[in-house]
Formats: structure tokens, C-alpha cells, sequence
């Protein structure tokens, strides 16, 4: 990755790069991935690149208006990538990637092709999250990544968020400038990519005892299968192979939140999944609203609204 200065011992990326030329192109791409190549490209070519963080964690925006094609090597780090607008399609691997929502490039071989392209990528190195995740062998790691996509949809608009905030972070100077804020913005990233993407390590997690991915992963696939029913903290830390407390710990951890919270965000996500598709002639937002968990009407209109910009009724009737 580009570093442009130094701040106590961490060295911070702040890069701005506009270019029409091919070769510096793949100079600049390869101060990021192991090797990039253009392919192929339209006419005329313009290449922009936007970074900021450091050398464990930042966030890079693209802009390619003309059609592109590229192939990297992706080597220590994990790139997480969330469309803005225009055409997209890439493969990780030779597995093809749907970009209409985050999306993850695991370390290898990696192909895009794109046209009016505006996206963001958040690279994540390997060792910091191995530090993070406590694995093992932190010299040499080995993620197994089994999804290219968010584990729910739920988890989706986490990361998105935690993606949104940890840009305008960095594009604060003074902020990016204070290495404790940089830290904690990477940390953030780092805990909700492992858990939003169920990253782990070949071999298995190690302190399972303690809370990991996989048990993360289950507690959030108990909680999506049955958010419907009269589920608590209890039930959920019973699925996930935990105590209650631990639980508490593990969300905490690893997405800046608490089960119950989360719970409640899953069913604010079915409620209005099944208002979409209503009738409000023959159906009701406290019925379903009850039906979901949400037994006080007017706290459930003030979630909803935080979470959706709309009242419910006004979903309910579209």
C-alpha cells in the first residue's frame, strides 16, 4: 500500500491519484495487491484512486469511467468491496461475486470487468487480523473463506454502515493523523468482516471455549431461523455452545452490539419484509408487529423509523 507519512510507529496512507496512463496504472494497484494487470480498456482511460488508513486497514475508492478489465494477485489481505454505482462483475478464485451488496476478494487470483465504475474497497492485512482473531500462526495465514457474500442480510447492512463511518473517519485528517482513532476504526472494521463474512482459519478456530466465527455463526444462524419465536439471550447462548455472559462478550467483540439488539434488528427485518407484502385491507402493523416479537406499538414505530426512515404504516400501504 502507497505511505505517505509517518506517524509515531504507524505508518498512515493518505493518497490522492488521478491518471490516464496504462503503466502507472498497474504501478499504483501494485503498491496494494502482489501483481495487477489492465487487460483491456475503452477509450479514453481514466484512472482515480482515493486512499486512506494504514498499513493494517484503509479504505480506497475508484472511479473508472471507461470499460476496464483487470487481473490481480491479491497477497496479504482481504478486500472487501461495495459497489456505488455502475457496471461490475468480478470472480475471486474462478467463483463469480455478486456485487449488488458487499462483497469479499480473498487473497489469489482475482478478475474484474467494469464500466462507469465508482467502488470502494476495504483492505484488511492478513496479520491483523490474525492478531485479532487470535489464530495461531499469525507468520503464515490461512484463511478459510467460504462466502463471498454477508452471512444475512442483517450482517449486510452492519458492515455497510461500519464501511460508511470508518470512511469519513479516515477522510478527517485530524483524525486519521491520531493513531488510537485509527486503531479503533480497525478494529471495528476488522471484528465485522470475520464475522460478517464467517472468516476462519484453515484448521478451525482455536479458542471455540471463548467465542470465534463458527460460533458467532451459529448464534446468528439460531437467531435468523428463529427470530419469529419467543427467543432471548438464553436460547440463543444455549445454540451458539456458550454462557450468557460469554455471548454478551462475543457480540460485543465482534459487532460493536448485543444479542438482544441484534435480535431485535433481524425482526425489524421481518416485520417489514411481511408488511412489503400485505394487504392493508386485510392486515395490520400492530398484528404484525406482534407477530415479530413487538408487542408496544409506539416503540416499535420509533425502531422502525431509526431503522428504515418510514412508519410502518406507510410500508404497510405501498
Amino acid at each position: 500500500m502507497p505511505v505517505t507519512e509517518e506517524q509515531g510507529a504507524a505508518m498512515v496512507i493518505a493518497e490522492d491519484v488521478r491518471t490516464s496512463d496504462i503503466g502507472e496504472t498497474e504501478r499504483i494497484l501494485t503498491g496494494i495487491y502482489r501483481r495487477a494487470r489492465l487487460v483491456e480498456t475503452g477509450e479514453p482511460f481514466r484512472f482515480e484512486q482515493s486512499v486512506r488508513g494504514d498499513e493494517r486497514v484503509s479504505v480506497a475508492r475508484y472511479r473508472i469511467p471507461s470499460p476496464a478489465e483487470f487481473a490481480v494477485d491479491i497477497g496479504d489481505v482481504l478486500a472487501v468491496g461495495s459497489l456505488l454505482s455502475g457496471s461490475y462483475r468480478a470472480e475471486s478464485n474462478g467463483r463469480g461475486i455478486d456485487p449488488a451488496g458487499a462483497f469479499l476478494l480473498a487473497p489469489g487470483e482475482a478478475r474484474s470487468w467494469s464500466q462507469r465504475l465508482d467502488l470502494v474497497t476495504v483492505y484488511l492485512d492478513l496479520r491483523a487480523l490474525a492478531v485479532a482473531a487470535g489464530w495461531p500462526d499469525r507468520e503464515a495465514v490461512r484463511p478459510r473463506i467460504d462466502l463471498l457474500t454477508p452471512v444475512n442480510p442483517t450482517m449486510q447492512r452492519q458492515w455497510e454502515a461500519v464501511r460508511r463511518f470508518a470512511a469519513d473517519t479516515f477522510d478527517d485528517p485530524a483524525l486519521l493523523g491520531e493513531e488510537l482513532v485509527r486503531r479503533s476504526v480497525g478494529d471495528l472494521l476488522i471484528a465485522n468482516a470475520l464475522a460478517c463474512f464467517a472468516v476462519e482459519t484453515r484448521g478451525g478456530w482455536p479458542q471455540e471455549a471463548s467465542g470465534g466465527p463458527a460460533t458467532l455463526r451459529r448464534a446468528l444462524a439460531f437467531i435468523d431461523d428463529n427470530a419469529g419465536r419467543p427467543i432471548g439471550v438464553e436460547e440463543i447462548a444455549e445454540a451458539a455452545r456458550l454462557s450468557p455472559r460469554g455471548l454478551q462478550d462475543l457480540f460485543h467483540r465482534s459487532l460493536g452490539t448485543t444479542p438482544t439488539r441484534y435480535l431485535r434488528t433481524v425482526r425489524l427485518d421481518g416485520a417489514r419484509a411481511e408488511l412489503e407484502r400485505s394487504d392493508a385491507e386485510s392486515a395490520s402493523v400492530a398484528e404484525i408487529a406482534a407477530r415479530w416479537g413487538f408487542t408496544h406499538p409506539a416503540r416499535f414505530a420509533g425502531w422502525y423509523r431509526e431503522a428504515f426512515g418510514e412508519n410502518p404504516s406507510r410500508t404497510l400501504r405501498r
